[in-house]
């Protein structure tokens, strides 16, 4: 009982994670991204539920597939943010001195999506006692 309450919570804080993320970045629900085989929004999971003793656990995360042709893993970049990058390209003069060439690639603005969502899902008056609640007069007898 508590691990399908937990589940329903879980599922909640994931819908509401990737609302934020198509309203910040609409591209993230497009499948056509530059050869990628899946969307960005595919990134935010639910891991499966836990239950240790007394103890039932499951966790809401951005963890993208790493697998060839996915670009799941770009969604983190996202969520934080990354510092102003250049490329590393080194070129030698005619005397045979090195150099390095910095060409400025830009850099990721950081959206937050996930912290927003956390903040939203603490402030909404669904608890997992709520869903537990709902649950026990759901399958209780009649």
């Amino acid at each position: 009982m508590y691990s399908k309450a937990l589940g329903t919570v879980a599922k909640q804080y994931k819908e509401t994670a990737k609302n934020y993320f198509k309203s910040l970045l609409p591209a993230a629900s497009r499948s056509s991204q530059h050869g990628y085989k899946d969307k960005l929004i595919d990134a935010i999971r639910v891991s499966k539920i836990k239950v240790e003793g007394n103890e039932v656990s499951t966790k809401v995360h951005v963890l993208g597939v790493r697998s060839s042709g996915s670009g799941t893993y770009r969604a983190r970049f996202f969520e934080g943010g990354t510092e102003p990058r250049e490329t590393k390209r080194e070129y030698t003069d005619s005397l045979g001195r090195t150099y390095k060439k910095g060409k400025p690639l830009g850099r990721i603005k950081a959206l937050n999506y996930f912290q927003k969502a956390q903040s939203v899902m603490s402030n909404l008056t669904v608890s997992l006692d709520k869903v537990i609640n709902d649950l026990i007069a759901k399958n209780a007898p009649k």
